[in-house]
């Protein structure tokens, strides 16, 4: 049985969005997570600093803390020859670790923070928004719609519920693409399309594999990626 070789990772910073990716030798990316709103995807790295010897060095070498505050930083990955970034964020941040001194200096281990790109939407004012209506066509409104917002406190989020029961006396779940029409379920319908999915082993399998498909090409990392980035790009004014 072959063993895929274990990948490896570089770690990438730079100024300011049009500047080139410069390569950071011997910073380690402790961890990276990908988060949904509001939560903000983050990264830590770890810089040993002082006089150390790190991977590659011949003799001890003097290292000092690094200044990235402020900086654009990426990590890449790379397996079995195939490199790419699979993370982007801009450093917020860092704690020092001392672990005493050699030859009178200071040595330790500098732990800096990184965040998602999404966190610099939180600096500027969004004042706009842009609506898909049923035709097609894509309008810019003057005002921003909160995201899954409740009319108020008591009623509960119903998912694509309606919020009240139509005039069939039930609430509508979906549309039917093919009529356009409103598609109604009863409480035995849905108990219908339960028992009949937990009948058909096939009918399940073709349905992950559809929601699978469908979570890639809408919500994989890399896709997620490029959206933010265009979104940062048009409404950051960066290229």
């Amino acid at each position: 049985m072959a063993v895929n070789a274990l990948p490896t990772f570089k770690v990438y910073t730079r100024a300011a969005w049009a500047d080139p990716w410069v390569e950071v030798p011997h910073l380690i990316p402790m961890g990276c997570r990908w988060s949904a709103a509001p939560a903000v995807p983050r990264a830590e790295f770890q810089w040993i600093y002082g006089t150390a010897k790190h991977p590659g060095d011949e003799e001890m070498t003097l290292y000092e803390p690094l200044d990235l505050n402020g900086q654009y930083v990426a990590i890449e990955r790379t397996q079995d020859g195939l490199a790419e970034n699979v993370w982007y964020g801009v450093c917020e941040g860092e704690v020092f670790t001392p672990h005493g001194a050699v030859d009178g200096v200071a040595t330790g281990i500098q732990t800096i923070f990184a965040y998602g790109l999404e966190h610099l939407l939180d600096r500027i004012s969004i004042t706009s928004a842009r609506v898909r209506f049923a035709a097609g066509q894509v309008n810019t409104i003057g005002w921003t719609p909160v995201f899954n917002a409740r009319p108020n406190a008591g009623p509960q989020l119903g998912g694509n519920r309606s919020a009240d029961p139509q005039t069939a006396g039930v609430y509508v779940f979906s549309d039917d693409a093919s009529s356009g029409e409103p598609c109604w379920w009863t409480n035995l319908d849905i108990a219908q399309y339960l028992l009949k999915l937990m009948k058909d082993a096939a009918l399940r399998k073709k349905m992950g594999e559809a929601g699978r498909k469908r979570s890639v090409e809408r919500y994989d990392y890399r896709v997620v990626a490029k959206d933010c980035l265009k979104i940062l790009s048009e409404k950051l004014e960066v290229s």
